[in-house]
């Protein structure tokens, strides 16, 4: 299959995904999960991504090797061609442009090139330094610092002021820094000729020669493939009117990072001697340019990314300081604006992508102390979900990101540590996926001891893709998960509910996630903290008023989180056989007191009671306790029929009852272990129930 069809196939296999994310109506957070690797070992840790929308390939410019490699994500090989290698011996970025397919490589300047050069353990005689095969005079083994650099300025290659000696140690190592007319240049090693030294006899005279920073001029070239749809080589585009480095205000002093202008096809730079960046139209002509605020004093942090949004908005990303954390600004096309986003909460970030079709800012990382790369995907200025990626401890914090907007992957290129191999480098490829989200659990009802039924809710996208679910639960904080049965979701587009059943301990604390699976993708929602709810307390019940053919029966419970409802069960045995309307007490963690009032009871007759109190849990039952009626009145007979019961004002806080017949007007009270007659207070109306802590 050609490359052409191969990418027509997975776009069609992706239709109803993007239709649902390029529409808008996606709902919820959408995040990325890890599904493979490519590129192992073809390329060192300072390397840019891009990638060509229309085919697929991703492009790697890769500071450790000349020219730009292209990779088939999907092949799993090597590069499928490498370009530009006569003209890019070190690329340090990549961009493409996706209206036409076109590659703009850049490469950084640096002003001053060092090198470090000498000759160890000479205890006589001369050496000479060589730069381009011409050789200086010589150089006695102990020579000072003005004599070497008076040798070096003899050079035709080098002209006075053109060199500066960094560091010097007699008999030992130099350090050279390039300047002058040698600034922003790549100068060839500078070589050691030690014939002419002599050596103690015991150690013999060695050499060193290494180039500590190379100087650049910097530049950009564009190159342009000979197919769009299915390219085999990229060529030189002659025809670009490159920006050119310079310190005119239509030249760029010292080349930094690039990005491409999404919306007009505009080549930014970053400036970095001037601090701004500098807008470039596709046929190379100066637009204009936008100052760059310097970070704060005492923040040393530097930009290391730079992107344009379809918004034309610009985000620049500061890498961490001494004591700094990441930063994202964004501006406006203009420059205007500066605020920060996701404040606090990057880590140590290393690059930027965007997802046009969600307005999420993706945010490539790696921890502080270096371990686990990731990415965090912002929304609204907030980071909304982190995903980690594999990956140990390394000697440096990398983690370059591109995305196809296309497929909607994301590609991140790591180092990784293969045991006997040490660090490879490698591209993460990640797809998107739905972030579940996780609700608390509906209680279904009790089974009358000491657990209940539950039903586990939650929400998900399948992006148009086959998905299951299931709901992982822990009662031991995460120590073990128990799991759910594995449910489809379907293949939909949009969000469905995500449900399962099960049985739960009460007054437990639970934890709560839920995971998704759409093929090898996996996603889990965070977790969620839930303690499922108690049986409610019967504390006490009595009497609260007691007449021969009525009383008022009274109780303390304590309520849970779910509504309750309490009544008295009544009679003349245990068997009870009469019963109070139910009566709804709310819901609350807190000591509540209600009374029901029940009437139709029979003069000098003893009646067995008790509270009951019912959540959705469960029903507590209180202990039996008895009352005895007393006598009728002398004003009137004794009630017939059977007894009856109604609801009743709240009470004052219960006592028990005991029968004594009063005079009229009295009451019988329990005063101080003793049942005495008072007089009767004027009565008021009273709540049908009220809460007390």
């Amino acid at each position: 299959m050609s490359k052409a069809l191969h990418r027509f196939a997975l776009l069609v296999s992706l239709a109803a995904l993007l239709t649902v994310l390029a529409s808008g109506t996606a709902q919820g957070a959408v995040s990325f999960a890890n599904t493979g690797e490519f590129g192992t070992r073809d390329f060192s840790a300072q390397s840019a991504l891009a990638v060509d929308e229309a085919t697929g390939n991703v492009f790697v410019a890769d500071l450790g090797s000349p020219g730009v490699k292209v990779y088939d994500p999907d092949a799993g090989a090597g590069p499928l061609l490498t370009f530009g290698a006569a003209d890019l011996p070190a690329p340090d970025d990549v961009a493409v442009d996706q209206s036409d397919g076109s590659v703009y490589v850049g490469e950084h300047s640096t002003r001053t090139e060092v090198q470090e050069v000498g000759a160890v353990f000479a205890v006589g005689g001369t050496y000479r330094l060589e730069l381009a095969g011409e050789k200086t005079v010589p150089i006695p083994y102990d020579a000072g610092e003005e004599v070497v650099l008076a040798a070096l300025e003899g050079l035709s290659s080098i002209g006075p002021g053109d060199v500066d000696i960094v560091f010097f140690a007699p008999g030992g190592v130099i350090d050279l820094a390039f300047k002058g007319a040698l600034a922003f240049t790549n100068v060839d090693q500078v070589e050691v000729d030690a014939s002419g030294l002599q050596d103690d006899g015991a150690n013999p005279v060695f050499t060193i020669v290494t180039t500590l920073a190379d100087g650049a001029r910097g530049g950009v070239d564009r190159f342009v493939p000979d197919v769009r749809s299915d390219p085999t080589s990229y060529s030189k585009d002659l025809s670009y009117d490159a920006p050119a480095r310079g310190d005119q205000p239509d030249q760029v002093s010292s080349f930094g990072l690039m990005t491409l202008d999404p919306v007009s096809g505009d080549l930014l730079i970053l400036d970095t001697e001037r601090s701004r960046i500098d807008r470039f139209a596709p046929n190379g002509e100066f637009i204009g340019a936008v100052e760059v605020s310097p970070p704060p004093a005492g923040d040393f942090s530097v930009i290391s990314d730079l992107l344009v949004a379809p918004s034309r908005e610009i985000y620049l990303l500061r890498t961490p300081g001494a004591e700094t954390g990441a930063k994202v600004e964004k501006l406006s096309a203009s420059g205007a604006g500066g605020g920060e986003i996701a404040a606090g909460q990057l880590d140590d970030a290393t690059s930027l992508a965007f997802d046009p079709r969600l307005d999420h800012l993706i945010v490539g990382w790696a921890f502080p102390n270096y371990e686990h790369p990731g990415v965090s995907i912002v929304e609204g200025g907030q980071v909304i979900d982190r995903v980690e990626l594999p990956g140990l401890r390394i000697p440096l914090a990398y983690n370059q990101v591109a995305l196809d907007g296309a497929s909607g992957r994301l590609y991140a290129g790591t180092l990784i540590e293969t045991p006997g191999l040490g660090w490879q480098s490698t591209i993460q490829t990640l797809e998107p996926i739905f972030i579940p989200e996780v609700s608390a659990p509906t209680v279904l009802g009790g089974s009358g001891g000491t657990s209940a039924a539950f039903r586990f809710n939650g929400t998900l996208d399948p992006l148009g893709r086959a998905t299951t679910y299931h709901f992982e639960y822990s009662t031991d904080e995460g120590a073990t998960w128990a799991q759910s049965p594995e449910l489809s979701a379907g293949s939909g587009q949009g969000q469905v509910p995500a449900n399962a059943e099960v049985s739960l301990s009460l007054d437990t604390k639970v934890q709560l996630r839920l995971v998704i699976a759409s093929g090898a993708l996996t996603k889990t929602s965070k977790t969620l903290p839930y303690t499922t709810p108690a049986l409610p307390e019967v504390r006490a019940a009595g009497v609260d008023r007691l007449e021969p053919s009525a009383a008022t029966l009274s109780g303390v419970i304590r309520r849970t989180a779910l509504p309750t409802s309490i009544h008295f069960e009544f009679g003349t045995s245990p068997a009870y056989g009469s019963r109070t309307p139910e009566l709804a007490i709310g819901a609350g963690e807190d000591l509540h007191t209600a009374a029901q009032e029940i009437s139709g009871l029979s003069p000098q007759t003893t009646y067995h009671y008790r509270l009951v109190a019912e959540n959705a849990v469960g029903v507590t039952v209180g202990v039996d306790g008895t009352f005895t009626t007393p006598p009728a009145l002398e004003s009137g007979g004794a009630p017939s029929g059977a007894p009856s019961a109604s609801p009743s004002p709240s009470p004052s806080p219960p006592v028990s009852a005991a029968p004594k017949r009063c005079a009229k007007g009295t009451k019988a009270r329990r005063q101080k272990g003793k049942v005495r007659c008072v007089r009767q207070k004027p009565k008021k109306s009273k709540q049908r129930s009220q809460g007390r802590r």
